[in-house]
């Protein structure tokens, strides 16, 4: 696996990537994450014969921060297309967790000729939040204390144990560097007032039929509830499948990469 810094019109960003298959899969973390995230995804998908590449979102990791970014889905998602063009990918395959699922999605309603397939990690923006979950999770981008960090890394495992000193020193310190507090700041007002305005669900099966899709949930999921799996799915093309990850929270690809990555591959190839 290799990492290199990418300018694009938005931002300048880091990619992270490894393989060299014909069938390209772009990896789209969640809020406050970063490309790393799918370290466990990444060279297993590169020995099933992908060519995998996984991108820092403006305001997170090792990518551009500060007022110059647009921090909404649709912004996120024009980012990701600029990110294609400068890789000169034409058709991919796109795997979103969270945050980077909305845009996934998104993705597909806009360009649904580029985009071969999707998958779908707990992801956010199928159907409305609502104003409390909304107010909640803009309150939680913008808390970046170590104590903080630590609480939102426990809820985003279902094992605790998996949350580390090192973890969340390394998380405290990217989502501290300088300009993550505008970056996090202009993310969280997002949130709280206008995310529910891209809601994609119906839109994404009206716009893009073609676009096969997978629903991967943690069985534990607390942050993007396990129960609105079946809500989700509905909305979703007919033949879209779900994949619950047992004992695991949000982040299935972190505590159980194995089963995880078997069920994307299984579903990339279509065996």
């Amino acid at each position: 696996m290799i990492s290199y810094p990418l300018s694009v019109p938005s931002a300048h960003t880091r990619i992270l990537e490894a393989g060299a298959g014909d069938r390209a899969v772009l990896l789209l973390h969640g809020v406050g994450a970063r490309a790393d995230r799918w370290r466990s995804t990444i060279p297993a998908l590169a020995e099933a014969g992908f060519h995998v590449y996984a991108a820092d979102f403006p305001g997170h990791g090792f990518a551009e921060k500060g007022p110059a970014p647009d921090y909404s889905v649709r912004g996120f998602a024009d980012f990701a297309r600029e990110v294609l063009d400068e890789l000169r990918l034409d058709r991919v395959d796109v795997v979103g967790t969270s945050l980077g699922g909305h845009v996934a999605a998104r993705m597909a309603v806009a360009e649904p000729r580029r985009l071969r397939s999707v998958v779908l990690v707990g992801p956010m923006g199928l159907a409305p939040a609502g104003g409390a979950a909304r107010q909640q999770l803009a309150r939680a981008v913008v808390e970046t204390s170590r104590e903080g960090i630590g609480r939102k890394l426990r809820a985003l495992v279902h094992d605790p144990g998996l949350v580390t000193d090192s973890w969340i020193e390394e998380e405290w310190r990217i989502n501290n560097s300088a300009g993550a507090a505008e970056s996090l700041s202009r993310l969280a007002e997002y949130f709280a007032d206008r995310i529910d305005e891209d809601v994609v669900g119906a839109e994404l099966r009206r716009a893009a039929p073609e676009v096969r899709s997978l629903l991967v949930w943690g069985s534990h999921d607390v942050l993007v509830p396990t129960a609105l799996a079946p809500a989700a799915l509905a909305v979703l093309s007919p033949g879209t499948e779900l994949v619950t990850v047992e004992s695991t929270g949000h982040a299935p690809y972190l505590e159980r990469p194995d089963v995880f990555n078997a069920a994307v591959i299984r579903f990339l190839t279509g065996e």
